[in-house]
């Protein structure tokens, strides 16, 4: 058996074609009221102040991550299960604040 395996030719893409990368799709929610976050949200735009987000619960979502920004100044992120960084839930304070979280399958800590 030879120590080294032949090399292969790796395919090059033509400029200007789309790279695998760009086929990734990422789902933006915007609300305007109350909103219980599903698994297959990514990104939620906050768009009214006074209302509340709730994330999936962190154990249903082990790795997960979420984005979630506010364009308005005061809006709450809860979760139907564990804490976001030690606490129940999380006040958006001002505009245009935005939050990562990620789920360790117990609990979201920020990223």
């Amino acid at each position: 058996m030879p120590l080294f395996r032949q090399h292969q030719r790796i395919p090059r893409l033509p400029v200007g074609q789309p790279q695998p990368m760009s086929r990734i799709r990422h789902k933006l929610t915007a609300v305007s009221s109350d909103y219980t976050m599903v698994q297959r949200d990514d990104t939620v735009r906050i768009l009214a102040s006074g209302i509340t987000v709730v994330a999936p619960a962190a154990s249903a979502v082990r790795g997960r991550q979420f984005v979630i920004g506010c364009e308005v100044g005061s809006a709450t992120l809860s979760t139907a299960g564990g804490t976001i960084a030690t606490s129940a839930n999380f006040a958006f304070a001002a505009s245009y604040e935005t939050l990562v979280i990620i789920s360790d399958g117990t609990n979201y800590f920020a990223g």
